[in-house]
């Protein structure tokens, strides 16, 4: 296969196929065929060879050393935490789970590579996220029926289709919504159907309703308010706010249907950390307190206990699923404060050069970070580490033509 057939191939996985795999997981999983984080899921087998393919194609020494690196780090925690809890079961687990780890990395060169090589322009970039948010949509549209018809999912509200995680699923597509809006603003998403595919995907964040949906509707609305002359903003608001004194009781009661489970959680929160947290500050507290027993406490904070034993101690080994679902402390138990600062780093160098590069790709990584901060879903998510992936190859490759734009001055 010659180098463009290849680099076509790989972008038809990652656009086509990997909705699809991570559908048919959500789908096994839910049926009780697979169980959740097993091993040998369409979604890990789809994603290794994308990792695969990204070896082909790469073709850098340098970051050929960067992978391998990475790679050996994380072999080397599992294996080192296999010597203390002795379980081959355990030692697979961390080794599959620690792919996700440089998954996003090694999807990140790959495309870089392609992107480069093929000569795409920042406009290529953002017309490729607008076929992969047009395809998962439809994939999540279709998924909602069919969950609904065979009854793994009573309502179209809450729903995450036949995808295993509805809050992963929700901040992708928060995230692919406002980097279509970047293309708008940037003048290279023109068409009627640019736009419909825009819409569509505030429909699918509707529809999942998880607190990372809610919130990335409401910074999609703030800058579609915010881009109006001062004038119609006022009557946008006059508007708004006379339909919502008209008709609050249907709207009030569409909306506890749409958003039941976070209301829910909002009128039973003991305080504002818990309901940002989703009670997750009682896991903490078991967390650290099982890792603050362990006889190798120095270590473990600096280096951490990879992704199998995380907080656990040997001793009191369970096979059970142990991600806190927060980013930021997950990190910490798998992979210490060396995973840490490196985590942090990445959150700083996105962030501040997407707020460089445009208000609304600043404030999607700031959006997307603060969950992956305090509710997880994004740097071991496959899916949503998507995001991450565009939101850098967009810094990087407007970065490409603006220095470009100077030369030619």
């Amino acid at each position: 296969m010659g180098g463009h057939a290849l680099n076509r191939f790989f972008l038809f996985i990652l656009v086509i196929m990997v909705p699809i795999f991570d559908s048919l997981t959500g789908l096994l999983v839910r049926g009780d065929t697979l169980s959740s984080g097993g091993i040998g899921t369409p979604s890990q087998l789809i994603r290794f060879a994308l990792i695969g393919l990204s070896i082909v194609i790469i073709q850098s020494r340098q970051r050929y050393t960067i992978l391998l690196i990475a790679s050996l780090y994380l072999i080397s925690m599992e294996t080192a935490a296999f010597v203390a809890h002795q379980s081959i079961k355990g030692l697979l687990i961390g080794l599959v789970f620690s792919y996700k780890f440089v998954y996003a990395a090694f999807i990140f060169f790959a495309l870089d590579k392609i992107f480069t090589k093929e000569d795409y322009t920042e406009q290529d970039i953002l017309l490729l996220i607008y076929k992969f948010t047009w395809f998962l949509c439809v994939v999540f549209l279709i998924g909602n029926l069919l969950a609904i018809k065979t009854g793994i999912s009573g309502s179209f509200f809450r729903s995450q289709g036949l995808f295993s995680s509805g809050n992963g699923l929700g901040v992708l597509i928060g995230v692919l919504s406002l980097l279509l809006r970047y293309g708008f603003q940037k003048g290279f998403l023109t068409e009627t159907i640019h736009k419909m595919v825009y819409w569509l995907s505030l429909i699918c964040l509707v529809l999942i309703a998880t607190k990372a949906s809610v919130i990335f509707l409401m910074v999609n609305l703030i800058f579609a308010v915010g881009k109006l002359p001062a004038i119609f903003r006022y009557i946008f608001l006059i508007i708004f706010i006379s339909v919502v004194w008209i008709y609050w009781t249907p709207i009030s009661n569409a909306l506890q249907i749409a958003f039941e489970l976070i209301i829910f959680r909002f009128e039973h929160k003991s305080s504002w950390l818990g309901f940002i947290l989703s009670g997750r500050e009682d896991y903490l507290d078991k967390a650290f307190s099982s890792f603050n027993r362990s006889s190798f406490l120095l270590l473990r904070t600096v280096f951490g206990a990879g992704s199998f034993l995380s907080y656990e101690l040997p001793g009191e080994l369970s096979l059970n699923y142990k991600m806190l679902e927060m980013d930021s402390f997950d990190t910490f138990f798998f992979y210490g404060l060396l995973g840490l600062v490196l985590y942090f780093a990445l959150i700083f160098y996105c962030t501040r050069m997407a707020f460089r590069q445009s208000r609304i790709l600043g404030w999607c990584s700031v959006t997307l970070f603060a969950h992956s901060v305090f509710a997880g879903h994004t740097l071991y998510n496959g899916l949503s580490a998507t995001g991450i992936v565009f939101i850098l190859l967009i810094i990087k490759h407007s970065k490409k033509r603006r220095q470009y734009e100077l030369a030619l001055q």
